[in-house]
Order: C-alpha cells, then structure tokens, then sequence
C-alpha cells in the first residue's frame, strides 16, 4: 500500500523538469564515488514513480536495504540541492551573490586578501543594481572586515566610504523591514477577521494605520521601500474595502517595475504579484475595458518570459492569469465563453496539485463553478462547488465557504430539486449563526431562500422582486463590496422577474 503522507525527496524529484534531470545525472555521474552509486539509482527509480511508496521500492530491488534508506534519502536531497543550485546560480540574482560571497570566503581563508576585495566589489555592484540590501550589507561587513584586520593600502577615505555606506543600508533595510512588517499585520488581519465591517473597528485601523506611518521617515526612497509602501496601502485600503485605493496603489507598484525594467527579471515572483492585484483591482472597480486590455498584457508577457521563468514564477503567472480572464468574462456576462477556459484550468490543477495551496485550488474551483451557473449549467455548477464544500473546514476561509453554500443552493433552486433545499438551507442558517459578523447580502439570501422554498405557487416572481429592491440597497454599502464580487446575482435576479439585462 502506498505511503499517504508527503515525501519532502519525492516532491522535490516530481517538480524537476527535463532540463533539470539532464543536469542531475551529469552532475552525479561526475561526482559520485564507488560507495554513493546507490542515490543515482534511488532517484532513477523514483523519477518513474506516480506515488512515493516504501515497500515498493525495497520490493523493487535487492539493492536497496531499509536501515539504507533514511541515509540514501538524506544524500540524494542534498546532491539534488547542490546540482539546482549550480545550474542556476548564474540564472538567478541572490544566488549569483552568494556564489561570489563563497569564493571571497575562500580566497580570504587562502591569505589572497585584495583579491577576495575584488570579488567582494564585483558582488557589490549586482546587490546594488538589483536592490539586494540584505545581502549588500553582508558584502559591506565582509570588507570592514577585511579593512579592519589587514594591511590593504586602502584610503582613509574608503573607510569612511564603508562606514557611511553601511549606516545608509542598515536604514534602508530598517525601514523596508517596518513597511514590510506593517503589509504582513494587515494580511494577517485580513485572513483572520476579512474585511472590517463595524464602525468601531474602521475607525481604530484608520487611527492605528496613520499613527504607524508616520513613524516611518522616508526622504531619499529606494526600490524596495517603495514596494512595500504601496503594499501597505494596498491592504490597509482592502481590508476597508475602498477598492478603488487598492487600485490606485496596484497601478503605483506595476508603474514603479515598468519604470525599472531590470528589477522585472530580478525579481519575477514580486512583479507577478503585482500585476495579479492590479488585476484584482481592475475587476473590484468593475473596469472590464482595462481589465480585457490588462489581461492581454499579462499573457503576452508570460509567452514572451516563460522560457525564463522558474517553476513557481510559472505556476503563480498562470494561476492569476486564469483568475483575471475568468474575471473578464465575469464583467462581460460572457459565461459561455468563459467556460472553454475549464478544460485548461483542470489540466493545469492536475499538473500542479502539489505546487498549489489548497485555497488557491478551491478559488478556481469557485470561479469556474460560478462560470457554470452564468452558463445555465446548474448541474455543473453543483459538481465543483462540492469540492470546496467537501474541503476540511480548517482549510478554507469561512467566507469562501459560505459563499459556496448559497450558490449550491441557488443551483439546487434552478434544478428544482426541493427535497435536498430544506437540508441545504438549515445548513446555512447553522453556518451564518457561527459567524461573528456575517455580511449582509448572504443573511438576505437566506431569507430570499426560506420564502420561495414556502411559497405558493404563482407568488415567486413578487418574491424576486422585492428581493431586488433590497439587493440594489445592498449594493450601495461599502461593507457588502466584497460579497457582491462572489455572489454577482443580479443578472440572475434580473432574469427571474422577466427584466434580463443584456
């Protein structure tokens, strides 16, 4: 029987693409000794496997021995590491530092003190371009050191240099490290609490977040700062759901990588990210003519760098690619385009089940289950919402999951199937009584689902209409912004009382 549990070795070996295994086996076949041929053989037998499974790898082969294998593991991971990490350590800014680091520690151990200075400043001058100020100061600390304790001929000036030179990126990082905390807090907020609803509550973070920054002092900003300043705002506006801040900030940090087109190649993963909220954004303010020119955008940069792309800024790209474009089809009412989508969508969660967190797997899943309740397709629509809904509860967002319910049972309503609506809908008024500060619109559409399962025939379409009036009311208050973005029902409404909106 297969192990269940995940296997950090077999992940890692799974995620390799061609290139990478190529690599690999150069790589081992050069330095394995007679004593170590057995981890080449461990990974060319796991690199066949579909599932890690113990007993059939000691079945498999006399050669391998289960007392062997912790050990075998063990090395195997590490050669992995070691060949990845010389593959790309021209490839990638911070490895291509560190590497430089590790021969000025050597030729410093060798006594070669100005040539390891001379590499030092070759490290120097890539931290700087790219903005890398952690590890700038690690260069800086390697030369004071060297300064300090050898004989260079340097200037009483270049001291200065170095001093000055470490005091300016000791504030650097200080304040990037505020700012970056500061963004952490407020996601931190978002994913317990969500949205801030209660007056009170807006009032303190608004008090909180002003007194906060102004005790962070920027005159001359660098790259990062700024990153992390317009995060920082993004969120802060998010969590008061002023969508149309979010947006002004997301556009502030996609403009600041346009405006520094080496950092967009430096640091992918961070500029994905903010393309992916401004994205976002496009869609909250409901510009659906520059969220389709966005989109357009995006997926012509993703074609024109993937070949460039590491694994994970690869994953992340499509995942908000896929995101965005149901989105636009969303705003378009244009479901049945959007549903020819689906089959990529499935390809690539089956592709990177185990890249993908369990959150951002369920959000495609919601999307394109609402992407088949647009359609007419309400059968579908129940197919995917049950992989959410069957997700341990601990796993998702109570939001998200209460969301789910009420399109299920919207779907369950277009289908007519009354003798599963009874339980569906106690289900929800058990889950809407669990939550502290339950938005408006879900309560509204429990109600709307208690009349029309009671009602008498003939008396629906007075129902739907009355639930309008309240729906358009809903809609003008900030606190229900976010709810209305799962649960788009006014079309459906709309269609209900005969007034459908092309």
């Amino acid at each position: 029987m297969a192990t269940q549990k995940n296997d950090q070795l077999f992940d890692l070996i799974r995620t390799l693409k061609k290139a990478e295994k190529r690599n690999f086996r150069i790589y081992a076949k050069k330095i394995q000794q007679k004593d170590e041929v057995l981890f080449l053989q461990l990974f060319d037998y796991l690199d066949k496997q579909e599932v890690y499974d113990l007993e059939a790898l000691l079945e498999s082969s006399d050669t391998f021995q289960k007392k062997q294998i912790p050990n075998l593991k063990r090395n195997l991971y590490q050669h992995l590491l070691n060949s990845l990490r010389l593959l790309y350590s021209h490839k990638q800014v911070t490895l291509q530092i560190r590497e430089f680091l590790d021969y000025a520690e050597i030729l410093y151990s060798k006594g070669l003190y100005l040539q390891a200075l001379k590499i030092l400043g070759r490290a120097k001058k890539i931290s700087t371009k790219s903005h890398q100020d952690v590890l700038h100061l690690e260069i800086i600390a390697f030369e004071t050191r060297i300064e300090s304790r050898h004989i260079t001929r340097s200037s009483t000036q270049r001291m200065s240099d170095l001093i000055q030179e470490s005091l300016d990126t000791n504030e650097t990082i200080n304040l990037v490290s505020k700012l970056s905390s500061l963004k952490l807090y407020l996601q931190r907020v978002f994913i317990n609490e969500g949205h801030l609803k209660v007056a009170e509550d807006v009032a303190e973070t608004k008090r909180w977040f002003s007194q906060e920054m102004d005790k962070i002092k920027r005159t001359e900003t660098t790259f990062f700062e700024n990153v992390f300043y317009y995060q920082s705002y993004y969120w802060y506006h998010f969590l008061l759901q002023e969508f149309e801040q979010c947006h002004k900030y997301a556009q502030k940090w996609v403009a600041l990588y346009d405006a520094t087109p080496n950092m967009v190649e430096k640091d992918i993963d961070m500029y994905l990210r903010a393309m992916h909220h401004l994205l976002n954004t496009q869609f909250f303010v409901e510009d659906s003519v520059d969220l389709v020119k966005t989109v357009s955008e995006f997926e012509r940069f993703i074609k024109q760098h993937k070949a460039h792309f590491s694994e994970n800024a690869f994953i992340q790209a499509h995942l908000f690619l896929y995101q965005a474009k149901f989105n636009t089809y969303f705003l378009q009412q244009d479901y049945k385009t959007g549903l020819s989508l689906i089959k990529n969508v499935e390809a690539f969660i089956k592709t990177y089940n185990h890249q993908l967190d369990n959150y951002k797997i369920m959000i495609l899943y919601y999307k394109i289950a609402s992407c088949y309740f647009g359609a007419g397709q309400a059968a579908k629509t129940i197919d995917y919402l049950n992989h959410i809904i069957h997700q341990s509860k601990d796993s998702l967002r109570e939001d998200i999951l209460l969301y789910a319910r009420l399109l299920l049972t919207l779907a369950h309503f277009e289908l007519q199937q009354f003798d599963i609506l009874d339980f569906l809908i106690n289900t929800l008024q058990r889950q809407i009584n669990q939550i502290d500060q339950p938005d408006q619109l879900s309560v509204a559409l429990l109600q709307l689902f208690k009349k029309l399962y009671g009602a008498i025939p003939g008396t629906e379409k007075r129902i739907y209409g009355a639930f309008l009036d309240d729906l358009r009311r809903l809609k003008k208050e900030t606190s229900e912004r976010r709810a209305f973005i799962f649960l788009n029902i006014e079309p459906w409404i709309l269609a209900k009382v005969g007034n459908k909106k092309n």
